[in-house]
């Protein structure tokens, strides 16, 4: 018998909504499985560039509380704002120049931690 958890569908609406937004950020995969569709490089034709602004208006609707139930807005929040916001301008950019993808897992901050040692 399985009963339902109150609350658990908010929690996998958010978990589900995250694993999309970082799939979009750290796609890789030339042919990705079709539950995946944002796990791709970036191109003129992947769904990426249609939703970056879906996912910065729900970045930005997002709410947290504190200990005191004070409403704040962590750092990582605008920066995730910011990426969303700064990669189509990247792309149109490389887009100019005649790239026909954009590996976003070749240009994420993993490869310069890597790099220093981080």
């Amino acid at each position: 018998m399985v009963t339902e958890i109150p609350n658990c569908s908010d929690t996998a609406d958010l978990v589900g909504t995250m694993d999309i937004m970082w799939d979009s950020v750290n796609g890789y995969v030339e042919k990705p499985d079709p539950k995946k569709l944002y796990r791709c490089p970036l191109t003129s034709v992947s769904p990426h560039l249609a939703y970056y602004p879906i996912a910065k208006d729900w970045m930005n609707s997002i709410q947290f509380k504190d200990k005191f139930n004070n409403t704040r807005r962590p750092p990582c929040q605008d920066g995730w704002v910011n990426l969303l916001e700064s990669i189509p301008i990247v792309w149109r950019g490389l887009e100019t120049l005649g790239f026909e993808s954009l590996n976003l897992r070749d240009v994420n901050q993993d490869i310069v931690e890597n790099f220093f040692g981080c």
